[in-house]
């Protein structure tokens, strides 16, 4: 199975994972919060359930996190004021320096995939440009 796209793509997944969680770690937050952070960062005045949709996530869990990063005061919600019933969530100063510290998190597990592969700069931007064909569909 070591030559189907899939399987390669699944273990190139975990050991991105385990990257990214290492590095995250140093941060104390989990790869699950900072993916609502940075969904939160990209969708300004988002609310709770659009966040769980979003992200792809329970609204049980994403309470759950959302409830951590509030008591960490990298978010905090807030009533919108044109329908009480809806709750939004954006990110405090915290949450923006935090989000930077994820961005560069992210950034190094390219650079550390790229250096335990082997490959050269040449070579690792024609993987992307192989996964992006593979990714990118209309």
């Amino acid at each position: 199975m070591r030559h189907l796209v899939g399987n390669l793509s699944g273990l190139v997944h975990i050991r991105s994972r385990e990257i990214f969680k290492s590095r995250l770690s140093e941060h104390q937050l989990t790869p699950k919060q900072a993916v609502v952070l940075e969904f939160i960062a990209n969708n300004p005045g988002v609310s709770q359930k659009e966040i769980a949709q979003g992200v792809v996530t329970t609204p049980a869990m994403l309470v759950s996190v959302l409830d951590t990063l509030t008591g960490r005061g990298l978010v905090e919600r807030v009533t919108d004021t044109e329908d009480r019933r809806r709750t939004c969530v954006a990110l405090t100063p915290d949450g923006l320096l935090a989000l930077g510290d994820i961005k560069k998190s992210f950034e190094n597990v390219e650079e550390t995939l790229q250096a335990e592969s082997g490959m050269t700069d040449q070579e690792w931007q024609t993987l992307v440009t192989l996964l992006r064909k593979i990714t990118e569909r209309e």
